[in-house]
């Protein structure tokens, strides 16, 4: 496990919550003996939230300084300047996974721009470079030497609610069209992964009550260093929504004549539903659809 975790077992952290504090120590100190250690295993809203830290990280840190240094010693003042224009750009975010078209052309440019500083380092700077990447690097703080702010994007707004329709957060409103997250929860933005280990346990609790409102659980999820990843999900309500469709295939089902019956049993549904009068094709179009039941 050199510089990288091997993720314990999901059930592990399912049974976190109820484990006793000697086989959560043992738990950690095996991981410790690889160089990880444990900083937070703490339940946030139902949550379980483990933050993992390698042992040597400040050894790293101080690597990836030096080398960084190292190959900035080497830059000409113009290509200084050029590298600082760099290292001042904003980290573009995509929003639910994906980026706009101006997000795009602007990722093009500076994908241009810096391939078009690299065409000019000679063979000492490019083996600087390349040393500073495999290092990683060290991330520059903002100039008052504090750590930059995390806010929470788009998690205090409020979804609106649509004329006639069931209220935002309901029972109802999550199982219905109007729920975003109706079939697939939206990935965590990127600014939260980066910085989810530093941020409150209130703020935290922020984040995954905002997804609960929309009708997810989180499980589980994993910091490593300082990168947060490995989300478990589980849909509040998909016990009762696969209810619901079972219920509807039922229903369909015992509208088929006999011979309707076994050609539905015997190959795919798509060969039956030529054969489907009105009343059939009616619950046939529903039986997918877990947004027309009574979520009152």
């Amino acid at each position: 496990m050199f510089g990288h975790l091997v993720s314990p077992p999901p059930e592990l952290y399912d049974d976190w919550p109820n484990a006793t504090d000697a086989d959560k120590a043992e738990i950690a100190g095996f991981y410790e003996k690889y160089g990880w250690k444990l900083v937070r295993a703490e339940v946030v809203a139902g949550a379980v939230d483990f933050v993992w830290e390698w042992l040597y990280e400040a050894d790293r840190i101080a690597g990836a300084q030096t080398s960084r240094e190292a190959f900035v010693g080497l830059l000409s003042s113009e290509q200084r300047q050029t590298w600082d224009q760099i290292q001042a750009k904003q980290t573009i975010y995509a929003v639910n996974g994906k980026y706009t078209s101006e997000q795009e052309r602007e990722s093009a440019e500076r994908q241009r721009v810096f391939q078009q500083f690299k065409s000019t380092f000679t063979a000492e700077q490019t083996a600087a470079f390349d040393n500073m990447s495999r290092r990683g690097y060290s991330a520059p703080k903002k100039p008052d030497g504090k750590e930059p702010e995390v806010t929470l994007p788009r998690l205090t707004a409020t979804d609106p609610a649509t004329p006639g329709g069931p209220v935002p957060y309901t029972r109802a409103w999550i199982n219905s069209k109007a729920n975003p997250m109706l079939q697939q929860v939206e990935s965590f933005p990127r600014e939260l992964t980066q910085h989810w280990a530093t941020l409150s346990l209130a703020d935290r609790t922020q984040v995954v009550e905002y997804y609960q409102k929309h009708g997810w659980q989180l499980l589980h999820l994993e910091t490593v260093g300082g990168m947060t990843s490995s989300f478990s999900w589980q849909n509040i309500y998909g016990d009762e929504r696969a209810a619901v469709l079972e219920a509807k295939r039922e229903a369909f089902f015992n509208l088929l004549t006999p011979e309707q019956r076994r050609a539905y049993r015997g190959g795919p549904i798509s060969q039956i539903v030529p054969t489907l009068d009105a009343r059939q094709r009616a619950a046939y179009e529903e039986m997918q659809d877990f947004t027309q039941a009574d979520w009152n």
